[in-house]
C-alpha cells in the first residue's frame, strides 16, 4: 500500500518523513509474544478487540463518572463506555484470566503503529482522551 501510494503521489520514499494512523476508540488486547488475548466471554483469543460501539462497560463508566477524578475535566467532564478506562475495568472485573494474561492493552490507532514499527509508542490523543 505504501509503494502504491508513493507511486500515485509521484514522490520518492526518502521524501516521506512520517505516516499517521487514526482509528475509532477500540481496545486491542495482546499477551506474551503479542498473541491475541480474548476480550470475549466465549474465551476465543481471536476475539481480542472491543469495538468503540461496544457498551458493555456502562456500569464502569458510571462508577468512574461518579468519582471525583481530576482527569475527567480533561475529557469533557465525563467518560463514555466507548473509552478505554471503562473497558479495562470491565475486563479486569469480568474476565480475570484474560486480564492476567494481557501484556498490552492498546487503542486501535496505537495498535496499528505498534504493528507497523514494532514499538509501543502511544499518541497523546489516545493516552489522554480515549
Amino acid at each position: 500500500a505504501v509503494k502504491k501510494s508513493l507511486a500515485a503521489a509521484g514522490v520518492q520514499g526518502h521524501s516521506v518523513v512520517g505516516i499517521g494512523f487514526d482509528a475509532t476508540c477500540s481496545l486491542v488486547l495482546l499477551g506474551k509474544d503479542d498473541e491475541p488475548v480474548t476480550v470475549s466471554e466465549s474465551g476465543e483469543d481471536r476475539r481480542n478487540i472491543i469495538e468503540w460501539r461496544d457498551h458493555r462497560a456502562q456500569d464502569q463508566a458510571r462508577r468512574i463518572n461518579a468519582g471525583d477524578f481530576t482527569a475527567l475535566k480533561y475529557v469533557g467532564g465525563a467518560i463514555s463506555p466507548e473509552q478505554q478506562p471503562p473497558k479495562l475495568m470491565w475486563l479486569k472485573e469480568n474476565l480475570p484470566s484474560a486480564w492476567s494474561r494481557a501484556r498490552l492493552a492498546l487503542d486501535l490507532a496505537d495498535f496499528m503503529v505498534y504493528m507497523a514499527c514494532g514499538r509501543d509508542v502511544r499518541s497523546e490523543c489516545t493516552t489522554g482522551c480515549k
